[in-house]
């Protein structure tokens, strides 16, 4: 059962999501740089480079950014195809994924809670979580759940807000974007490195990489132990 906090967090997420996707993108682009202040092109390189043919996308969002993803790895990684299954807690979201990427063969979509994924343990080789964990109401339960889908052997590529740093200038920026985005449900908070990595440790992710590009924390993590045969 939740706790009644993160039910209430769900429930200003999900009216935080409602607008219409195309809405969503224009307004994710100035927070992305505003915020995270990092470079969109970098971040999909990052989890471009992680994924196979049985992938989980977790809080796909609008499929913009998977959109931009499927392109870099075929056209400038030159890896092979991406395809497997994604989710998102909000039907508008969701709904605009669909439309954008329903012609993408070999992708499954369905909306669901990051913190109760609808599949069997050890179902995917590899997970992506993008721009979601500082957004989402149980951090714990959508951490955990990412691990019990994971393979052994398996990545996670995940980035989250970091509490603003850096000049004045850009630190004051970051903070009141910051600020407007929990009260309109859009984030949930933002967070510290050494929490974050303390946080998948925890967890019992192993941190393969590691890279921060203004407030922009990137992880890739791995699932240890051994795929049985």
């Amino acid at each position: 059962m939740n706790s009644p906090s993160i039910d209430a967090s769900r429930a200003k997420i999900k009216q935080g999501y409602s607008s219409p996707s195309w809405w969503y993108d224009l307004r994710g682009f100035f927070i992305f740089h505003l915020a995270h202040q990092d470079r969109i092109i970098r971040l999909a390189r990052f989890f471009a480079a992680n994924g196979s043919s049985m992938h989980l996308e977790i809080a796909v969002g609008s499929g913009s950014f998977l959109t931009i993803v499927l392109l870099v790895r075929r056209w400038i990684l030159r890896l092979p195809p991406l395809q497997g299954d994604a989710v998102d807690f909000a039907p508008a979201m969701l709904n605009g994924a669909i439309r954008r990427l329903k012609r993408v063969p070999g992708w499954r979509f369905q909306l669901a809670d990051s913190a109760h994924l609808p599949f069997t343990d050890q179902q995917f080789a590899t997970v992506n979580m993008v721009n979601a964990l500082h957004c989402m109401a149980d951090v714990h339960g959508s951490l955990s759940e990412a691990y019990r889908v994971l393979r052994p052997g398996g990545t996670l590529a995940l980035n989250v807000v970091l509490i603003p740093r850096g000049g004045r200038c850009r630190r004051s920026i970051a903070r009141r974007v910051n600020q407007w985005g929990m009260r309109k449900g859009l984030l949930v908070r933002p967070f510290e490195e050494s929490e974050v990595l303390e946080l998948v440790v925890s967890h019992r992710f192993e941190v393969c990489k590691k890279a921060v590009q203004g407030n922009d924390l990137c992880l890739l993590l791995k699932k240890s132990g051994r795929q049985a045969p």
